[in-house]
């Protein structure tokens, strides 16, 4: 028998597809952001842990941290690892908005185009690669809403195991999301309006619910306690500014052009929202605009008393969005005047002029999202340095984000883990300039990692008695490494004896990586300064360029002498392969060399020494 390739079946198949592969792309190219690190290290410790404090401060149900511990004990805890975890949940949207959209319309054609608005939104992929608890929420409210339609269906007979089904989908819902409890009123409504012989059954369901969610419950009565949110308050203009914008393309920020246009769909939605309701049956009008209403209304009210009134709480009411432009979608695809008398037909060029707006808001958000997965900081880039760079006797202080506390973004501390250890600042158990002059005296090197208004007062505090070394980009970051004014002898890797232009050189190291875009430090050590108008010279020397020259990369400037002499070189322009390195002076304004000299044993080495042969790696 041949496959029937127009089957629905293998559209909604060839749509869950899409959905994995649109959630999968660039699933693991953005460093994790703060609540994501946050997530990983802390909602996702053991039980016990979050038991013991997390739990009852934390705004998030039991379900979500015990999720993402399960997960993350399964697969580990690395970004692509996790963030597979609101991937596969929320691809479950696809069929589960697809059984619903058929069962309230009766159209399979509607159902597809809703299922495809859901593989495709903006909004639900960036939530699918965040490793946070909203995905999860939109996929599993999705489905109790289906299946509330399934337990609840007069032409089909009473039966237990749809309940049962039912009652797993809202507790894990609730246990993933606190506020999934607007939607469960939402399911009340429906059964108390449309379904009232399926009332006993879904009230018996509840019940159930109510008992396994008693652990929620006492969780709820001690944040109520101890919470009051980090948004926003109420604000019922965010509701068309904000809010329907991101719940169709996402919350963040795109081009100035793309936020003009947002102002265009809201304002054509608003009239096609209430213009297409013409073309439903009664029951799904109604289901519609409950789901659209109630949990918007609720969360409002909420938001009067509590700083919670963000976009993504009502991620769940996206289904009460994307129906209404499927269902404008099929009946624009049957014709309008085939079906359609010319009173009908402007509310449906309302729906027209939506949605090729809206088909190019989707691209720009999906093309903006790709090329900027997540606007995150590149934490990942600044880890990758500082482990290449950072020894263990090293130590490194990160800028605190919240001065107050001394916290810092839980980002940081994913991306490294020594082998240095770390300290933030400004912190209210560290004095700043006795903490900066001990780190100084005790440590080879401070790092310094830069990040807001606190970054300069830090800055100044090691300026006191350390020098800088040098800073070079490092993802988003720019790290500072310093090194106490008094030379400690183990910084010296390689002793010299030279006498050049009346100074005495004895010694010298190198820092940094020796790879093609890097930045390569020469630390030169003067126990005796050079004469004056003598400028010192450091050359990478390699197999003559182009040009003929065989200078890569040099760094030219008159010794800070006596002490540490700081040389950086840029590695920028240079090709992988052998180097050598090579000092020497010269007279400021004659250009003419200064003799090297062996201070020991006065034998004459030239008018430059070779420090020593490198390798450039790529």
């Amino acid at each position: 028998m041949k496959p029937n390739w127009r089957s629905p079946w293998v559209a909604l198949v060839a749509l869950i597809l899409l959905a994995f592969a649109l959630r999968m792309y660039h699933l693991g190219a953005s460093s994790l952001n703060g609540d994501e690190a946050f997530t990983i290290r802390y909602w996702a410790d053991s039980p016990s842990v979050v038991l013991s404090h997390l739990a009852w401060v934390e705004p998030h149900p039991f379900g979500a941290f015990f999720g993402f511990w399960a997960w993350k004990s399964l697969v580990g805890d690395s970004e692509f690892a996790m963030r597979m975890l609101p991937v596969l949940i929320n691809i479950i949207g696809v069929p589960a908005l697809y059984a619903f959209a058929r069962r309230l319309l009766y159209s399979t054609r509607v159902a597809l185009i809703a299922a495809f608005l859901w593989a495709i939104n903006p909004n639900l992929i960036w939530h699918s690669q965040d490793v946070r608890n909203y995905a999860l929420w939109s996929g599993l409210s999705i489905l109790s809403l289906w299946l509330l339609l399934r337990a609840s269906d007069r032409s089909r007979p009473l039966r237990r195991i749809d309940w049962i089904l039912y009652v797993i989908s809202v507790t894990l819902g609730l246990y993933v999301f606190f506020l999934e409890a607007f939607v469960v009123i939402v399911h009340g409504l429906y059964v108390a309006w449309f379904r009232r012989k399926a009332l006993r059954a879904w009230l018996l369901a509840i019940v159930v619910v109510g008992v396994l969610l008693i652990p929620w419950v006492g969780q709820v009565w001690a944040l109520a306690h101890s919470y009051g949110g980090t948004g926003p308050r109420a604000d019922f203009g965010v509701l068309f500014e904000q809010f329907l914008p991101a719940l169709l393309f996402g919350e963040a920020a795109r081009s100035p052009l793309a936020t003009l246009f947002d102002a265009f769909v809201v304002g054509v939605f608003i009239l096609h929202l209430a213009a297409v309701q013409t073309f439903y049956p009664g029951r799904a009008q109604k289901v519609l605009l409950l789901l659209l209403s109630v949990p918007t209304a609720l969360l409002f009210i909420a938001a009067t008393r509590l700083n919670v009134f963000r976009p993504r709480y009502l991620i769940a009411i996206t289904p009460a969005i994307l129906l209404p432009l499927a269902n404008t979608a099929a009946i624009l695809g049957r014709g309008l005047k085939r079906y359609y008398p010319m009173p009908l037909r402007s509310t449906l060029l309302i729906g027209l002029a939506l949605l090729g707006p809206f088909a190019l808001q989707t691209a720009d958000a999906l093309s903006h999202y790709y090329a900027s997965p997540h606007n995150a900081t590149d934490w990942r880039g600044l880890g990758i340095y500082l482990r290449a760079n950072v020894k263990h006797d090293d130590l490194v202080i990160m800028t605190a984000s919240d001065p107050s506390t001394g916290s810092t973004d839980p980002a940081f501390e994913y991306y490294y883990r020594g082998p240095a250890p770390i300290i933030p600042l400004p912190h209210p158990d560290y004095p700043m300039q006795s903490t900066v002059d001990q780190a100084l005296a005790t440590h080879q090197s401070v790092w310094l990692i830069p990040v807001g208004a606190q970054t300069e007062s830090i800055d100044q505090a090691l300026l006191v008695n350390g020098m800088l070394i040098g800073e070079q980009q490092a993802g988003s970051f720019k790290p500072r490494q310093y090194r106490s004014k008094t030379i400690k002898p183990s910084e010296i890797d390689a002793p010299l004896n030279l006498s050049i232009g009346g100074g005495l050189l004895t010694g010298y190291s190198l820092l940094g990586e020796q790879r093609v875009g890097s930045t390569l430090t020469v630390l030169l050590f003067w126990q005796r300064p050079p004469t004056e108008n003598l400028k010192t010279f450091v050359h990478l020397i390699g197999s003559p360029k182009a040009d003929g020259s065989p200078v890569w990369a040099q760094n030219d400037h008159v010794p800070s002498a006596p002490g540490r002499d700081v040389y950086p070189i840029s590695l920028t322009a240079v090709i992988a392969g052998s180097y050598t390195l090579e000092i020497g002076l010269y007279g400021a304004t004659t250009g003419q060399r200064s003799t090297v000299i062996d201070a020991g044993s006065g034998k004459v080495l030239g008018d430059s020494y070779t420090l020593t042969s490198i390798t450039i790696s790529p």
